[in-house]
């Protein structure tokens, strides 16, 4: 029993991150576009 609350919030903190990444890459992008 415990060892699904455990990979579920091991899932949600690999999704968050790559949320994270995903917003940065899209700010970033953004960014050069405007330059451009």
């Amino acid at each position: 029993m415990t060892d699904i609350p455990a990979k579920a919030s091991v899932a949600s903190a690999s999704s968050g991150s790559v949320l994270l990444t995903l917003m940065k890459a899209r700010t970033f992008i953004a960014l050069i576009a405007v330059l451009i």
